[in-house]
């Protein structure tokens, strides 16, 4: 026998067996249980982004592909949702400036609520309870998403390395 339809997580489940030959039906077992636990769990695919050496002034962003945005994959069984915030990029902005944005953008069509997601560039701040991702879906077929960057270089700012810690809270 196959399940047709989605189990719940975290209900417990009944079931028994009857065996049936051609003598007709036989005792049915003793009745067993079993539960779909609920699974948290996340996993960053793409987990860097490189923008390499930009000059004053220049603007750059993910969208395009080239670098690579984030990307990240619901591996549990529950939906979720998705708070990003980061560091101080450059050194002559502030963090949350128009400097240093970030957007949610599917990967995969319907893997979560864009109505109440982070879906135009928004300011990259240290500290955010704005849901980046709404209830990210669990299944295969639509279960990622990227969320992109965009970046402007400000005019003074001096040349070097820069870099960011993105960090990606997940909250059931």
């Amino acid at each position: 026998y196959q399940i047709s339809e989605e189990l719940a997580v975290d209900t417990v489940y009944y079931w028994r067996v009857q065996a049936n030959d051609s003598g007709g039906y036989g005792a049915f077992s003793q009745v067993q249980n079993f539960t779909v636990q609920s699974l948290l769990q996340f996993s960053l695919l793409t987990d860097s982004v490189q923008f390499g050496s930009l000059a004053a002034g220049a603007v750059e962003n993910t969208t395009d592909g080239v670098p690579a945005p984030f990307r990240g994959e619901n591996t549990g069984n529950i939906p979720f949702n998705v708070t990003v915030n980061g560091t101080r990029y450059f050194t002559q902005a502030a963090i949350n400036t128009s400097n240093y944005l970030f957007k949610a953008r599917e990967s995969e069509t319907g893997a979560f609520n864009v109505t109440q997601s982070i879906t135009s560039y928004t300011n990259m701040t240290s500290v955010s309870a704005a849901v980046a991702v709404a209830l990210l879906k669990w299944q295969n077929v639509n279960d990622d998403f990227f969320i992109d960057l965009n970046i402007t270089v400000p005019t003074d700012e001096p040349q070097g390395v820069k870099s960011s810690t993105v960090t990606f809270t997940i909250t059931g």
